[in-house]
């Protein structure tokens, strides 16, 4: 591992990750072609898979975002540490 588990540069990665994640779920949701999103559940209309896959893309991109958002929160209160005997 190149970081220490809980480290402030390990939480900066992890929630940036997050957020580009719910970045590309939020394009999915938004902008993407509804053909891509049909037959998810072959009792329900075409529109409604339609719709369905947009809600739950959106959620999802809405909770990695908020996830993104609390890593990057814990890692800005978090102090560095340092190793005993490093002089950096």
């Amino acid at each position: 591992m190149f970081f220490r588990t809980g480290s402030p540069v390990a939480s900066r990665l992890i929630g940036g990750s997050l957020l580009l994640m719910g970045v590309a779920f939020g394009w999915v949701a938004f902008f993407s072609d509804p053909r891509y999103m049909r037959g998810g559940l072959p009792f329900l209309a075409d529109d409604c898979n339609v719709l369905l896959g947009r809600t739950a893309f959106g959620f999802f991109a809405l909770f990695f975002v908020w996830i993104g958002a609390v890593a990057l929160r814990d890692a800005k209160h978090r102090p560095e540490e340092r190793a005993e005997g490093s002089d950096t």
